[in-house]
């Protein structure tokens, strides 16, 4: 009989060779060959006084992470936009793990609004792990009250407000965690503010949401850098293709066609929740994961984005913080 370290030496082997294919890996076949490496010592972990938060914690991959926090103890809070289905989530979470500390916030990442008056009203003292899973992928062009259109404010700059406003209780933890959900469809785009930032007329749904994963990607990289000193690592995934409630609502006749080879929720937060736990991260920040792994930003040569580009999606985020007056706390 093989031995697990040679049996799980051996699958990776395979995994790599097969990873570049794309379709393979994102899939539900791709998980169950990649689980046959992971160590499930690595999960053995005791969150008791750890504050987390998990945006889109209602539904799919953001209430399975919620979950798998609090069964270890976390005190966990749901940030939801929607306040019947997070009170769903919380009742369900609060049944399965027997957790007191599981509680519900409504916030909506969209609007800078929510944003600031949940981070006015959120009185704990540290966060120790930040989960930005809320996303959208709307099929029409929708501008938001603040002016921006709903793509680029829920899967960007609503999460850059967030962390941001969230750095002084980041920063008090002894070792935080910040986990920006990207995905696979980023690898098709080059950071361009140009896509990034639409008019209606410009618009394109699936690109737009790909250009803001990119640049979800390129935000944890200047976040790494600019808090290299501090206690907050903070890295990127993406969970592969999840049948979850928002892929069928908004990539329908996708999932028609794919649903029976798509992972499940479990298995795409699966990596996400590694990442909460694994005492191999203690110390990574940058770094993009993919099935407990940290993998390539690029495959196409021609995705790679300029030093120039770079900076002027660092000095746009930057911008709308100063637009709207928002301070971020020093650390106390």
């Amino acid at each position: 009989m093989m031995s697990s370290s040679f049996s799980r030496s051996l699958w990776k082997t395979i995994a790599t060779l097969l990873y570049p294919t794309i379709y393979y890996p994102f899939s539900k076949i791709g998980y169950r060959i990649h689980a046959k490496t992971f160590d499930s010592s690595e999960l053995q972990v005791d969150l008791t006084g750890k504050v987390c938060l998990v945006t889109g914690a209602n539904s799919g991959i953001g209430y399975e992470t919620a979950r798998a926090l609090a069964i270890r103890n976390a005190q966990v809070w749901l940030l939801c936009r929607n306040r019947e289905r997070g009170l769903d989530a919380l009742r369900k979470i609060q049944n399965i793990t027997k957790n007191p500390q599981v509680f519900l916030e409504i916030l909506d990442v969209s609007k800078v609004e929510s944003i600031e008056d949940f981070i006015g009203r959120f009185d704990e003292d540290q966060v120790d792990i930040l989960v930005n899973n809320a996303g959208a992928l709307p099929h029409d062009f929708v501008l938001t009250e603040d002016g921006y259109e709903l793509t680029l404010v829920t899967n960007l700059v609503g999460t850059y407000l967030l962390t941001e406003m969230l750095y002084p209780k980041l920063s008090r933890s002894s070792h935080s965690r910040v986990l920006n959900i990207s995905s696979g469809g980023m690898y098709v785009e080059k950071l361009n503010l140009d896509r990034l930032i639409t008019e209606e007329n410009t618009f394109s749904s699936i690109r737009t949401y790909a250009q803001t994963k990119r640049a979800l990607v390129v935000l944890t990289e200047i976040w790494a850098q600019k808090w290299k000193d501090s206690s907050i690592k903070v890295n990127s995934m993406h969970p592969g293709w999840a049948d979850t409630p928002a892929l069928k609502a908004s990539l329908t006749t996708f999932w028609k066609f794919t649903r029976k080879k798509l992972r499940t929720p479990q298995e795409g937060a699966d990596t996400i929740i590694w990442m909460s736990l694994s005492e191999k991260l203690k110390n990574v920040s940058g770094k993009f994961f993919f099935d407990r792994k940290a993998r390539r930003t690029h495959y196409l040569p021609w995705t790679q984005e300029s030093p120039e580009e770079r900076e002027r999606l660092k000095s746009y985020l930057e911008t709308i913080l100063e637009k709207h007056s928002l301070v971020v706390e020093e650390k106390k």
